[in-house]
């Protein structure tokens, strides 16, 4: 057993209960101390932060041992952290593989936050996450308990290149994501990408087999290029950076659950087809097409062209691009569009009238919603029946063709507007037709 090389002299009490050291009685209170993981590459130093979480407990003293692969890792320096202020510290780096720390302070500390960071050097070969594991730690001279949690190194993104069943070493199957032989990551053949955020940055080229990749499970990445006409489907794909482009003249679909906490980014000058679930999306270039089968949240279009036939659950807002019925049908839009850019919003719906969505921004907000569809059919200045129905505080019309017509003259003759306006109204009876009824749902 290795000697613990180094003294600590602290007068008074370093568990702060001015009683000897518990012998087994059961614990009533704990702390959390929890390793982060860190994202690193060969030839690195990374610090490895351990944060504190008191749950309204004081500290006065601490020790710990953790350990590590020694023949990937090499510890450099232990140094306080911002939670530990005024403390006598000890460190034990000689024995290799594990470090041993002893914190001991007067003063008790109440504050949550970084204790201690750990320096490391990633002097081997990270192909893979290398485990820092806690392995002793004791608060108070054990009066109370704490709560581990482990940390990681984590290689940091490669390029993990599709050879599918090209001649690159082992031959893939060409059709599974789970097989190690379609894959090149890095300079390192037969190896499957990262199954752990951030993941690697994959790239699908032009392998002599391009068709469906089944994902086999939930699968990470970085980031995804498209350089051919891939499908991918089943399952979810974490995409940690949002980032996916697709090349030139490509046409790239992805049929799994993609999952981004702060949505996605489509680049390049290809489509992208959307026909799973989906979260925040911003277009920046080419096509994204949602098919029929597909839904997302938010969708921003910076520039390019949205081809629609999916459902968009939140806003729609169109700065510099176009945004068409994808094929035969209605374009089903959320109940809220902005319209932040003028020449954008006139062409929000390709082949619409232009100036006609200014003139139904009723309300004036920039922003074509319910709110203006109900300034259209609600007759604010006569609240007499329609139709031989009653409307004690207003008047909702249907909103069918005919409908819209008949309101338009009816609103223009109500409020005074010149009767050539009832013309323009009427135009909006096509735009009625490609929204549908989900872009008035109050209604």
């Amino acid at each position: 057993m290795a000697l613990l090389h180094y003294n600590a002299v602290l007068i008074g009490d370093v568990s702060g209960n001015w009683q000897a050291a518990p012998g087994g009685g059961q614990l009533q209170t704990f702390v959390d101390l929890s390793l982060t993981d860190v994202v690193a590459m060969t030839g690195e130093q990374v610090a490895v932060p351990l944060s504190v979480q008191l749950n309204g407990n004081n500290l006065y003293s601490l020790d710990l041992a953790l350990t590590y692969d020694p023949a990937i890792l090499t510890i450099e320096d232990v140094t306080t952290g911002s939670a530990a202020s005024n403390v006598a510290i000890a460190t034990n780096l000689t024995e290799v593989g594990t470090v041993r720390v002893g914190l001991a302070s007067a003063e008790p500390l109440s504050q949550d936050g970084v204790l201690l960071e750990f320096a490391f050097d990633v002097a081997g070969d990270l192909e893979a996450p290398t485990d820092i594991r806690l392995d002793m730690s004791r608060v108070n001279e054990g009066a109370i308990s704490s709560l581990p949690q482990d940390g990681r190194v984590i290689p940091s993104p490669r390029v993990a290149q599709w050879d599918g069943n090209g001649a690159v070493a082992n031959v893939g199957d060409g059709s599974t994501w789970g097989d190690a032989n379609n894959w090149t990551v890095g300079s390192l053949s037969d190896r499957l990408p990262l199954s752990v955020a951030p993941g690697d940055d994959v790239v699908f080229g032009i392998a002599p087999t391009v068709g469906t990749i089944d994902l086999g499970t939930d699968r990470v990445a970085n980031s995804v290029t498209f350089m051919d006409d891939y499908v991918l489907v089943n399952h979810t794909l974490s995409i940690s950076s949002g980032q996916v482009s697709v090349g030139s003249g490509v046409t790239a679909t992805i049929a799994s659950e993609i999952v981004n906490p702060s949505g996605l980014v489509k680049t390049g000058d290809g489509a992208l087809i959307i026909s799973g679930v989906a979260s925040d999306v911003t277009l920046d270039g080419g096509t994204l097409g949602l098919d029929d089968a597909g839904s997302l949240n938010n969708l921003t279009i910076n520039t390019g062209n949205a081809l629609l036939a999916g459902i968009v659950t939140g806003d729609l807002t169109n700065k510099a691009g176009t945004v068409s019925p994808a094929g035969a049908g209605n374009l089903v839009l959320p109940s809220q569009v902005n319209l932040t850019v003028g020449d954008a919003r006139d062409s929000i719906v390709r082949r619409t009238v232009p100036d006609v969505y200014p003139r139904f921004d009723f309300v004036a907000d920039d922003v074509v919603n319910t709110a203006d569809v109900t300034e259209l059919v609600y007759d604010k200045r006569n609240e007499r029946e329609w139709r031989g129905v009653a409307k004690p505080v207003g008047i909702v019309y249907d909103v069918e063709s005919a409908s819209i017509r008949e309101l338009a003259e009816r609103r223009n003759l109500v409020s005074g507007r010149p009767r050539s306006h009832t013309a323009e109204l009427v135009e909006v009876d096509a735009i009625f037709s490609h929204l549908g009824r989900d872009f008035y749902p109050d209604l």
